[in-house]
């Protein structure tokens, strides 16, 4: 039986809750094949073109390979494009429940889509290789060291601190980086010698990445980009933040990266970045940024929660005689266990003498812990004494059916 195209999506979307919805569409945006649990955002198919688009222009000009994936982050959800030949793998997801997406699972899916259109549709000779290096570019888009996100205190004394924040990046990972306005002209401009274009050349052509995904997203109900990226075949990037406000007009934060050891640390230099500009250009969007960096942050590195234990002295006294207890009752099980292996020789002559002597520790264990039952709810091990004294109602209750039985031989 043939697998159709929405039932290889619908795995996708299946999961993660995060995942809103899942698109294939041709080069031109139109939508092939789609499963949501959400209201359609239209115009998706057409904005993924035309982002690709601008890519390739970008990857052309400045020789990055072909363009792989395309991330536009937003308020809300996170736009996550993939090239697979025919067209693109579009995946819609709520970044603040959960950014990662399951990588082998998609590598899976998408095996599972070339085989149906190689067996059903007959496409044994069309190039699919490109998927491969899609898969490879996931894994790095969710690996990395996460850099602690700081201030470059040298900058902020400079009278042009937004040069001053870019010289103070050292990471050899960033290959080129540049702050221009929304028209694209250079305000700071910084890059590895491996790098030939100049910064007019550079902020321009990145900045037609920012431009064509604002306007398109101006479109749906995405609304303003918090940052967009793109990953190459040629384990590059390039991407653009919203870095501030000066004079009104936005400031944009273009960098062209290596992707090898993956993004996160991209990421958070970026972060480091922004969070110095903003300390005169800062605005709602920069903040967004942040917040939206120490959320993805949280899922891939999230905090081990420690349970807190009062330590006092009181503390160990009390586990010192739950110890105690929990010896007593441990030795006095094995203790009447062993008598009772004695008793099946002599043929129950003593089972009335341990019987009684069974219920006379019985009631002394009961007195001991209603005596002291308060403290042992004040550090709540009420838990672990109702577990020994069960352990101790079960043995008794099992040597006694025992003796019954004996004394019907």
């Amino acid at each position: 039986m043939s697998v159709s195209p929405q039932a290889i999506l619908a795995k996708i979307l299946r999961s993660s809750t995060s995942v809103k919805e899942v698109v294939i569409c041709d080069k031109v945006g139109l939508i092939i094949s789609k499963v949501l649990r959400m209201n359609p955002i239209e115009g998706l198919g057409a904005m993924e073109s035309s982002i690709f688009k601008a890519a390739q222009e970008i990857c052309e000009f400045l020789d990055l390979g072909k363009e792989l994936i395309h991330i536009s982050v937003f308020e809300k959800n996170a736009v996550i494009a993939m090239e697979i030949g025919l067209g693109y793998l579009v995946i819609v997801l709520d970044h603040q429940t959960r950014f990662i997406l399951d990588s082998e699972l998609i590598s899976s899916c998408l095996n599972d889509l070339i085989n149906m259109w190689i067996n059903e549709l007959g496409l044994q000779g069309y190039d699919f290789s490109v998927v491969e290096g899609v898969v490879k570019i996931l894994y790095h888009v969710y690996s990395g060291d996460f850099k602690p996100l700081t201030v470059y205190k040298e900058a902020l004394d400079d009278f042009d601190i937004i040069s001053a924040t870019i010289e103070q990046v050292k990471n050899p990972l960033i290959l080129a980086q540049c702050i221009t306005n929304e028209l694209g002209l250079p305000i700071a401009f910084q890059k590895q010698p491996v790098i030939t274009v100049e910064s007019d050349e550079f902020g321009g052509g990145l900045l037609s990445l920012d431009a064509i995904v604002k306007e398109k997203a101006e479109k749906t109900e995405l609304r303003f980009p918090i940052f967009s990226v793109v990953f190459t075949n040629q384990g590059k990037g390039f991407m653009t933040v919203h870095g501030g406000t000066m004079d009104k007009e936005p400031l944009i934060y273009q960098v062209l990266f290596d992707a090898n050891k993956g993004f996160i640390e991209i990421l958070s230099e970026a972060a480091s970045v922004v969070n110095t500009i903003a300390h005169e250009y800062g605005d709602q969007q920069t903040q967004a940024f942040l917040d939206t960096l120490e959320s993805i942050k949280k899922q891939i590195y999230p905090e081990e929660k420690v349970e807190v234990v009062p330590d006092t002295a009181a503390t160990g006294q009390v586990k010192a005689l739950m110890d105690e207890m929990t010896k007593n009752i441990t030795e006095t099980v094995k203790y009447y266990e062993k008598q009772f292996g004695d008793l099946m020789q002599l043929f129950a002559s003593r089972g009335d003498e341990l019987v009684e002597s069974m219920d006379t520790y019985d009631k002394e264990l009961r007195g001991w812990i209603d005596s002291n039952m308060a403290v042992i709810k004040q550090f709540n091990f009420e838990k672990q004494t109702n577990q020994e004294l069960k352990k101790w109602e079960e043995t008794i209750k099992n040597l006694k059916n025992k003796l019954a039985g004996l004394k019907n031989i």
